[in-house]
């Protein structure tokens, strides 16, 4: 009853968010987010502490959030210590969704990947249609009154960072799941690009290219007999593909004010301007106080929930080293665990790229590490790497999860 109950929560993350982010635009004090998602992650916390299964990470999750706020606690200012652990919160939580999605295919096997698909499916069609229908009217803008669009999503780099998860598996699931290329495939990839271009952040667009790129070429790799007219045609799309969205996309961000706005920061700062978008004048402003600190701030950080909208300086700034190794090395972690698995599951390419692109554009910019809006996402699609290739005992069984 109760992964019934959290797989059901999952399914409408993301309309949960766009209504709270047309209550936030609209000055109505109603936090729905904050409690559908403490409502859910409580759901998930008390289902992982029943299952008593691998408990070490959850203690050390434990100590390390105490030792946290004894560190803070000796500061006068008291470091904001609230913020703070929303802001760790965020990250932990993704930790905790990982064990528990972890934990339920290991013991239902493949009778429940049609439901956790459908969460990947059902916020996809969430996340295209709110951005769609921004030029229709529906929805805010992303930048001022470029014509780029968030929806009625509040946090613009969040919704890129679910974007970036979503994208490339919903593209790898109809190829899964078809075993071809048909031209719903190619709609599909239209529809997902168009998504890219309209949410208009360097993120949402580097993301759409590869995705279509790297999946497309994934499945022509694995398929054992590929016939001569896809061998001759397949490249020939594909080429063709990129030269219409190449200059679509082309056109579209000339019109929208978006190469304006990126000309502007070229001629500012040059190339590093572009890239970071001034995040690196805020990274060499607050790293003085960083540097300046004491040994044992250095270690555990400043907390403050700072922000240079760059994840890896934001680990930095309030985590210290510990921190940065805390949180890198458990993507590290993901990482290593999906590139082991390369025998024993049909998506470990898949989760590879995604985590490659997580984790580069956490360098670049912020609010995807540490964000209540892809923290589900990513953790879900880690632990698809446990849906094995090989048929055994657990995968013949009917499972006990029907949403």
């Amino acid at each position: 009853m109760a992964d019934k109950i959290i797989i059901l929560f999952c399914y409408f993350l993301l309309l949960v968010d766009s209504l709270n982010g047309f209550l936030i635009q609209n000055n109505i004090p109603i936090p729905v987010s904050l409690l559908y998602k403490n409502l859910f992650i409580g759901f998930v916390l008390i289902r992982v502490l029943r299952q008593q299964k691998e408990m070490t990470d959850i203690y050390l999750i434990l100590l390390y959030v105490a030792v946290l706020v004894f560190s803070y606690g000796f500061h006068a200012s008291g470091l904001a210590l609230g913020p703070t652990l929303v802001h760790l919160i965020k990250f932990l939580t993704t930790i905790i969704l990982y064990k528990y999605f972890k934990n339920l295919i290991t013991e239902h096997g493949w009778p429940v990947f049609p439901y956790l698909s459908r969460i990947f499916v059902i916020n996809g069609v969430v996340l295209m249609g709110s951005i769609l229908l921004g030029p229709f009217g529906l929805g805010y803008r992303q930048y001022g009154e470029s014509f780029s669009f968030r929806g009625f999503f509040y946090a613009g780099n969040e919704l890129s960072g679910a974007f970036l998860i979503i994208a490339p598996f919903l593209l790898y699931l109809f190829l899964y799941t078809r075993k071809k290329i048909t031209n719903y495939y190619y709609l599909l990839c239209i529809l997902l690009m168009a998504v890219g271009v309209l949410i208009g952040t360097k993120t949402g667009l580097i993301a759409i290219f590869l995705s279509i790129i790297y999946v497309h070429r994934t499945y022509f790799l694995q398929k054992k007999q590929v016939s001569l007219a896809h061998k001759v045609a397949a490249p020939l799309i594909k080429v063709l593909m990129v030269v219409i969205l190449v200059a679509v996309t082309a056109n579209y961000i000339q019109e929208s004010g978006s190469w304006s706005r990126w000309e502007y920061l070229y001629s500012k700062g040059g190339l590093s301007e572009l890239i970071f978008s001034s995040r690196d004048r805020y990274w060499s402003v607050e790293k003085i106080e960083f540097l300046e600190a004491g040994v044992f701030d250095k270690f555990l950080g400043l907390g403050g929930a700072r922000t240079v909208e760059m994840d890896v300086h934001d680990t930095l700034l309030n985590y210290g080293y510990l921190g940065l190794c805390v949180v890198y090395g458990f993507l590290a972690l993901l990482f290593w665990r999906a590139f082991r698995a390369k025998r024993f599951t049909p998506f470990f390419k898949l989760v590879l790229f995604v985590d490659g692109m997580f984790i580069m554009a956490s360098t670049l910019s912020g609010h995807l590490i540490f964000s209540g809006t892809s923290n589900t996402f990513i953790a879900l699609i880690n632990a698809f790497i446990f849906f094995n290739h090989i048929t055994d005992k657990t995968n013949e069984k009917e499972s006990t999860v029907t949403v």
